[in-house]
């Protein structure tokens, strides 16, 4: 089930990357349904994901670049200190990200390494979209990734609770609910 909300939302964000556009792409499975679905062309991706690389080295058109460091062999992704200082050479127009939990604190994660990473990556970019499916919202994790200040768009796969749409309308989140049917989007 939680496989399936992932790709849907994955397909639909996909729809969302423009030709051209400069992208980071962070290590979640979301985005790599993203990276799967990715028919716009002519991109420069930065990216921790050994996945991620691998799905998108298929295409000639887009430009790879992975950032160095320390491979985790759980999570197939890169870290560490020299993962964040190669971030930091970059500027793109999206960052696209998922998390483990969003709540009144932001964005946060159960992995320090990630949640440090993200951050940098965030602030990499013009634009943060974040893909979290219906069971990340009300939950907080060890290490904080980000203010909710620093999110542009959410997509998800369920109408959020009212309290926590509230809650991304007043820090000016765009909230999109992926619809059932792939006809729609």
């Amino acid at each position: 089930m939680a496989l399936e909300a992932k790709s849907k939302i994955g397909k639909f964000a996909a729809s969302l990357v423009n030709n051209g556009d400069r992208l980071i792409l962070d290590a979640s499975t979301t985005v790599q349904f993203l990276a799967k679905y990715l028919t716009s062309r002519n991109h420069t991706v930065v990216t921790n994901s050994i996945n991620i690389a691998s799905v998108l080295s298929q295409r000639e058109d887009i430009k790879i670049n992975l950032l160095g460091g320390t491979l985790s062999h759980r999570h197939q992704a890169i870290y560490g200190s020299r993962a964040i200082r190669d971030i930091q050479d970059y500027k793109v127009n999206k960052c696209i990200i998922s998390t483990c939990g969003i709540s009144s604190e932001g964005l946060s994660t159960s992995v320090e390494e990630e949640g440090l990473l993200v951050n940098e990556m965030i602030k990499r970019s013009d634009q943060v979209i974040v893909l979290a499916d219906s069971t990340k919202f009300n939950k907080t994790f060890f290490q904080k990734m980000c203010d909710l200040d620093a999110v542009d768009i959410v997509i998800t796969d369920k109408e959020l609770s009212k309290n926590m749409q509230e809650m991304l309308n007043k820090h000016m989140i765009e909230v999109i609910v992926v619809p059932d049917h792939e006809g729609d989007y």
